[in-house]
């Protein structure tokens, strides 16, 4: 009869064979990774268990705070140590046949390499543990929702015044932009203070308009006195000078009608013309009050003067224009300063009146081959006439506004505009809106731009006095044919 062996007893100091062979559930974390059944009689240690603990609690923790972690191939854990189990001797401890009391384990041997894994396994643990209790307090100190929401609030408003502060400095700067126009502006309205308090001379539209009246009447009371009637006698031949191709032809569309009216009875309104067109021509804007400086000044005005008259095709820029004239009328008043000077003033004088004087003797080159009234007052009526301009140009040098003499521009066929054009004394305009054509142009216009103060250089230039046209055909008689050929 086989005898079972005798159990272990606790007071032995050894756990009964049937706690140290005891299977883990199947489906717990010690059970998965312990179903070996080709070792028999294996015994599991507690540090196996506390290993597989400590990881199902790591993987529980990170499951819990970064989500489901992700499955990846890993090695089985290292089999448990274990008991090296000895098998009694039958002949020692004989057991029953029919007893089902096994026999005990005696004395087993312990793997050398077991303590080394025990003690891995514990400071593995140990640092688990500090990482739990490291993780718990993060946990309890992290932000509660409430301050989570109330953190996105206090970003959100910080977006709401980044935005707000960013259209207002946009605004800002739409505002800087208004205030350097502004500053712009405000520096030419300073210069032109400053312009005005250099004491320019102050010239008025009215002052202006009674300075070409006047000029305008005295050339045609001389026109008439001395030219009205009807020429006595076969005029002889003589050489026209360069001064009728000049100024002569140009009075009337058609050159050749220009001596037909001289030898005509409208010779006075022709006269005018040839007069005015002279002036215009050699007197105006040619300085002939500064003498010999006349010539100089006009060179320097050519080259400087912006915009050079109105059929010049540069954009006129109405600052630089402004400009100029300041500098025309600044050297205006001094070469008028130099000449009044008591030790210069006489030779100053003696020069512009030479000037004059070749100035009627270049118009007498022309107007005494048709001179009807032959008095010795003619030449100093016509040096008069020439004083009166070059007094004129001079007031017109003196102030800042740009002063300019139109007329019409040159063609076959010159359209009356009522706009700018006067018919002379007792001629009728047409009774119907029908096109008139200018036959004889006797004054021109006079237009200024700007104020003698420095202003109003950006406006149009106004019309002070209109043109003086006469739209009456001119007649080719047999009689002014055979004179105009003689």
């Amino acid at each position: 009869m086989t005898q079972t062996p005798p159990s272990h007893s606790v007071d032995d100091g050894q756990r009964p064979d049937n706690q140290d062979t005891e299977m883990p559930d199947a489906d717990s974390p010690r059970g998965l990774a312990d179903r070996r059944t080709d070792i028999s009689g294996r015994v599991h240690h507690p540090a196996h268990t506390a290993v597989i603990a400590a990881t199902a609690i790591s993987e529980k923790f990170a499951a819990t705070f970064w989500g489901k972690p992700e499955v990846k191939a890993s090695c089985a854990p290292p089999p448990p140590p274990h008991r090296i189990l000895r098998m009694p001797d039958p002949a020692q401890n004989p057991t029953d046949e029919y007893s089902d009391t096994t026999q005990p384990v005696g004395n087993a041997e312990v793997d050398p390499s077991f303590k080394d894994d025990e003690a891995a396994c514990r400071v593995l643990a140990e640092e688990m543990r500090q990482r739990i209790e490291q993780l718990e307090s993060d946990l309890a100190n992290a932000p509660s929702p409430d301050s989570v929401r109330a953190l996105e609030r206090s970003l959100q408003a910080e977006s709401a015044q980044r935005e707000r502060l960013q259209q207002e400095l946009r605004q800002k700067h739409s505002e800087l932009d208004v205030l350097r126009k502004h500053w712009k502006q405000a520096a030419l309205e300073l210069d032109k203070a400053r312009s005005q308090s250099q004491g320019f001379y102050q010239v008025t539209d009215n002052y202006l308009i009674e300075l070409t009246t006047r000029l305008r009447y005295n050339i045609k009371n001389f026109a008439f006195q001395y030219f009205d009637g009807e020429m006595k006698g076969q005029r002889p031949r003589f050489d026209k000078p360069k001064i009728w191709d000049k100024y002569m032809q140009t009075i009337t569309p058609d050159p050749l009608d220009c001596e037909v009216l001289m030898l005509s009875e409208r010779r006075p309104s022709a006269v005018q013309a040839f007069i005015w067109r002279f002036l215009v021509g050699d007197v105006f804007d040619r300085f002939r009050w500064a003498g010999e400086l006349g010539v100089t000044l006009r060179r320097m005005c050519l080259e400087l003067r912006p915009g050079q008259y109105q059929d010049s095709m540069c954009p006129i820029v109405p600052d630089e224009e402004r400009k100029f004239q300041m500098w025309l009328a600044s050297t205006t008043a001094m070469v008028l300063d130099a000449g009044s000077a008591p030790n210069k003033s006489r030779v100053f004088t003696e020069k512009v009146h030479r000037n004059n004087d070749t100035l009627t003797r270049k118009m007498r080159g022309v107007l005494d081959h048709y001179l009807v009234v032959d008095d010795p007052a003619y030449p100093l009526e016509l040096a008069r006439i020439v004083e009166e301009a070059v007094k004129f140009d001079t007031e017109i040098s003196r102030q800042v506004a740009r002063v300019e003499w139109v007329f019409p521009a040159a063609g076959n066929e010159i359209l009356f505009d009522p706009e700018i054009m006067r018919l002379g004394t007792g001629e009728m305009g047409a009774k119907e809106k029908q096109k008139q054509l200018v036959q004889l142009v006797v004054c021109p216009a006079m237009r200024k731009r700007g104020k003698s103060t420095g202003d109003d250089f950006g406006l149009p230039s106004t019309l002070l006095v209109p043109m003086e046209v006469s739209c009456e055909a001119v007649k080719r008689n047999e009689a002014s044919a055979r004179k105009a050929t003689a």
